[in-house]
């Protein structure tokens, strides 16, 4: 989101993947007073999809406490990630992407020691591609960006699983790429190094 002004369309597609998606519709919409969730056309969504507009007191965070103890549970795991990878602060956003994914496939006491996944999908989480964020890993490079006498191979960082493809979101310091790929070796126990 670039601009406060997109929530109302940010939020429609929200609604459109959670009905095609889990046959389920928003059945209460909880948000501060900011203008944006107050708006008439954030209001015509809302009663369109026959959802119940709630606001909080002005100032008064507390109202919204499951959102804001969630959203800090993410900040502070994003943080915790990146403070002990070597993963440069600029990829915030994969941190907390990262994060994310972490809390959705770690057992939960409150859940009776199943994972947010498994109570969504009725199925237990797949932990087959989870690997230590911020480790070296190599990404095989496609055919058509090398040669017989370069590196077949690119030394980068770690910075998760990708949320678009069945792959890893890997960074190459070198070319100041970010590369998509399924096809990467990863040393676990050595955190990326550019000199290394």
């Amino acid at each position: 989101m670039r601009q406060r002004s997109e929530i109302p369309s940010i939020y429609q597609t929200f609604t459109d993947m959670i009905l095609t998606q889990f046959n389920a519709k928003i059945k209460t919409f909880r948000a501060d007073c900011a203008s944006e969730y107050i708006s008439n056309t954030m209001r015509s969504i809302l009663q369109s999809h026959g959802t119940l507009f709630q606001q909080s007191c002005p100032y008064t965070h507390e109202q919204n406490g499951v959102a804001e103890r969630k959203h800090r549970h993410v900040l502070e795991t994003a943080h915790a990630l990146l403070l002990s990878s070597s993963v440069l602060c600029i990829f915030w956003a994969a941190a907390v992407l990262t994060s994310v994914n972490l809390i959705d496939i770690t057992p939960s006491p409150v859940l009776a020691n199943k994972t947010p996944h498994e109570r969504l999908y009725s199925s237990p989480p797949d932990y087959s591609m989870l690997r230590t964020s911020g480790c070296t890993c190599y990404v095989l490079r496609p055919l058509t960006e090398r040669t017989k006498l370069s590196a077949r191979s690119a030394k980068c960082v770690l910075l998760g699983i990708s949320s678009e493809h069945k792959g890893y979101c890997c960074y190459d310091p070198l070319t100041c790429h970010l590369l998509i790929s399924r096809h990467v070796s990863f040393v676990e126990d050595s955190l990326f190094s550019p000199s290394s």
